[in-house]
């Protein structure tokens, strides 16, 4: 062979064999490294099953328990990854006491907080029925949380006691449901029902009517869950109808008065923005009244009022027909009853009562704006 190629060929084993001490190199120092990870786990893991094992178990220690026992849980993780000399099987039973420990933490957590919450029921008057209930529940899900460390734990022979108690709660829960649905009825001195009022959950849902101490009845409105829902409707004590009207969806009351043979009086939408229109004697239409931000807007309806012609026209053939000033005496009164039960009508739009008592020649009645 040539000098060259001798070179050559000298120079390439060279390399080569340079290579595989770099790669042999490579590897002693990254086993060096791994068995030092590995010997820093097995030290950490060690000193912290010593302190778990110094540590007392119950409620004082679980915080400073389950701190340990979380990071236990994780120096197995990376012993297991490092390949240490700790067999797999091993590994696995530690961290199954680990994991029985955290089970127990979270169970004595739980059964502390059952009996604060079975105490604080144990101590409250609840008004209505679905505050219990909210309790009871509230109680009940964390009974469902115990159950499943109790299974999942060693501690599976408490599961029977709390099973029966869940029992018992759902049991109390299903009597207090049907306590929900209630209706209050009310009665003047005489003895005679003054109003029935159905509600749930302590708002009115349901029906709500009253009556007159004659016997007839006198108002009826339908609600849902405290709002009114359906037709509204009031009678004069002849049976004829005084007003009728209804919810609307933006929450302003659509309310029409009627005198005693059907014809309108008012017709409109009251709330803080709205409109009214007016007839005299239930012929003569005198034009709307405007609603804006809760002001009824009287000035501008006088005015035009003043300069229409056709109303005045219209409003003295009336006045100077045969009924009509009895007419004209009627629609006034029920304006005026209106007016007086205006304030009982918004306390009903917001689902309360307005019933109240007054003394009339040393005798006491309950009643309603149209009574006053």
């Amino acid at each position: 062979m040539s000098f060259w190629g001798d070179l050559k060929k000298l120079t390439a084993e060279s390399a080569k064999a340079i290579g595989t001490g770099v790669e042999l190199l490579s590897e002693v120092a990254e086993e060096a490294n791994k068995a030092s990870e590995r010997l820093l786990a097995e030290t950490r893991v060690a000193r912290l099953e010593k302190e778990l094992a110094a540590l007392a178990e119950g409620p004082g220690s679980d915080p400073v328990r389950a701190e340990k026992c979380g990071q236990l849980l994780r120096l197995y993780d990376e012993l297991a990854a490092l390949g240490s000399g700790t067999s797999d099987v091993d590994i696995v039973a530690k961290k199954g006491l680990i994991s029985q420990d955290l089970s127990r933490q979270s169970a004595r957590k739980l059964l502390g907080l059952i009996e604060s919450l079975e105490q604080s029921i144990a101590k409250s008057r609840f008004s209505l029925p679905v505050q219990e209930i909210n309790q009871k529940r509230g109680l009940l899900a964390q009974i469902d949380a115990l159950l499943v460390q109790l299974e999942s734990g060693d501690q599976a022979g408490m599961a029977g006691r709390f099973f029966a108690r869940k029992k018992a709660l759902l049991a109390d829960i299903a009597k207090l449901e049907w306590l929900r649905a209630t209706e209050e009825v009310s009665y003047f001195s005489s003895g005679v029902q003054f109003s029935r009022i159905g509600k749930y959950d302590g708002k009115r849902h349901g029906r709500s009517e009253y009556w007159y101490e004659s016997g007839g009845v006198k108002l009826q409105m339908e609600y849902a869950h405290g709002q009114i829902c359906g037709p509204i409707f009031c009678w004069r004590e002849d049976r004829s109808v005084l007003f009728e009207g209804k919810r609307l969806p933006y929450s302003n009351l659509e309310l029409t008065g009627y005198l005693r043979n059907g014809a309108r009086v008012f017709q409109g939408e009251l709330g803080p923005n709205g409109y009214c229109d007016l007839w005299f004697a239930g012929a003569v239409h005198a034009g709307s009244v405007w609603i804006e931000n809760g002001r009824v807007r009287k000035l501008g309806f006088l005015a035009r009022l003043m300069f229409s012609f056709s109303f005045w026209r219209a409003y003295w053939r009336l006045y100077r027909s045969e009924g009509g000033p009895t007419l004209m005496d009627e629609t006034l009164q029920v304006i005026r009853q209106f007016d007086r039960f205006a304030d009982d009508l918004s306390l009903l739009a917001m689902g309360q009562d307005p019933a109240r008592a007054t003394t009339v020649a040393g005798k006491t009645m309950t009643v309603m704006g149209l009574d006053s």
